[in-house]
């Protein structure tokens, strides 16, 4: 099956994608389902899903959120987690039944106001974690992937990819660079 397990929508103050048009380049695209993981928010994800009538199509509602480690992508999501304290998100990730799992833990990025790389080592997270997000098309180096791929082998624990896609080109050219998990 093949997934987009990163998508942003114009809720996330940083992507322009409107529902509609990702549902419709996703499918386009030949993929079997999407997350759709918007910063602390889930509203896009539950328009994407309510707009999809393909009963062979799956939406995954699902949050990308900025805790005291790092990015979290959580999925299957109730409702909004609005914590950031890294165990009081998977907590509540638990008591909802979803899956955490770590996005670009080492992406590389020259903004100096945050760091995109995962604040703990991954190892100390490994028992409240259910992947790490190993392939990630925004990466400025492969070789960031390369860690993330090598570091889940180690530790034993399940792989993700996605696209990470913010604006409609770049969703666009994704589907060549993609590796469908």
């Amino acid at each position: 099956m093949k997934y987009d397990l990163h998508v942003h929508t114009h809720y996330s103050r940083c992507s322009n994608l409107r529902p509609e048009v990702i549902l419709k380049i996703a499918k386009r695209r030949g993929l079997d389902g999407i997350a759709i993981t918007d910063h602390h928010e889930i509203k896009g994800a539950l328009e994407v899903k309510k707009l999809n009538k393909d009963k062979n199509f799956e939406v995954i509602v699902g949050e990308e959120i900025s805790t005291n480690l790092g990015d979290v992508l959580v999925y299957y999501l109730d409702k909004k987690i609005d914590k950031i304290d890294f165990d009081e998100v998977v907590d509540e990730a638990g008591k909802q039944g979803a899956l955490v799992v770590i996005p670009h833990p080492f992406r590389t990025t020259f903004i100096r106001k945050r760091s995109h790389k995962f604040q703990a080592p991954l190892g100390s997270v490994k028992g409240k974690i259910d992947a790490i997000e190993c392939f990630n098309a925004r990466m400025l180096f492969n070789s960031d992937n390369r860690k993330a791929d090598r570091i889940s082998d180690k530790l034993k624990v399940a792989k993700t990819g996605g696209g990470d896609s913010h604006r409609l080109p770049f969703f666009l050219r994704n589907r060549h660079r993609i590796h469908y998990l």
